[in-house]
This record gives C-alpha cells, structure tokens and sequence, in this order.
C-alpha cells in the first residue's frame, strides 16, 4: 500500500494494483432499490394488466398477454435508463460542477412536472 501525496489535495492512500479489492458493498447496496423499483413498478402495471386480462377469455392468450407486457416493460425501462443515464455520465466526465448542474436541473424538472400533473388534476386536466 502506498501513500499518494498532491498539494492541492489531501493524502489518499492507494493499494497497490496487484491487492485483492473488492467491493461486496455494492451488491448489498444495490438490492434495496432493486426491490424498491420492481414492487413499484407491479404495483403500478397491476391495475392495467388485470383491466386487459379480464377481457382475456383463454388462459393462454392471458399468460402469452403477461409474458409481452413483461418483456415490453422491462425493455423500456432499460431504454429510458439508458437515456436518463447518458447526460449524467456526459457530466460526471465534465467535472463536478456539471454534475451538480445537471443533477439540480433534473431535480427541478422532476417537480415542475409534479406540479403540473398536480394542477392538471385538480382542474380537470384541462390546462394542457
């Protein structure tokens, strides 16, 4: 292990390439909001997959039903992480100061929508 020294920051020790790291944090961090994000996203396909599926007469044509809402769902939600993902690594590359930007952006974004569908809601969704 060795100690990397620069003048406009502080001591950071660094192990040498050849150590051992591992990061099993990572996947104990990652599975809350996995689970977090798929009870969420049943919970909100619920109500639209048992509106179709009690139109559904044949209990094949319903689990074939499931199985392409399924697929579909999970394809799209990797498709809009993707494309959510590609300004905020741009930024991480940039600097710090344009992560923050573009991390406050989508922030004020996010409840500027909010309130929109708020309004909308509250006045019959006649604003738009």
């Amino acid at each position: 292990m060795g100690l990397h020294v620069r003048g406009d920051r502080p001591p950071v020790r660094r192990l040498s390439p050849n150590a051992d790291h591992h990061h099993p944090h990572w996947l104990r961090d990652s599975i809350q909001p996995l689970c977090i994000g798929m009870v969420h996203g049943l919970a909100g396909s619920a109500a639209l997959l048992l509106v179709v599926l009690s139109t559904v007469k044949n209990m094949m044509v319903g689990l074939l039903y499931i199985a392409i809402f399924g697929v579909g769902s999970i394809l799209g939600m990797i498709l809009i992480g993707l494309v959510i993902s590609v300004p905020v690594l741009w930024s991480l590359s940039v600097g710090r100061h344009v992560f923050l930007a573009v991390q406050g952006l989508a922030s004020l974004g996010s409840i500027g929508l909010g309130i929109l569908i708020i309004v909308q809601s509250v006045s019959g969704g006649h604003l738009l």
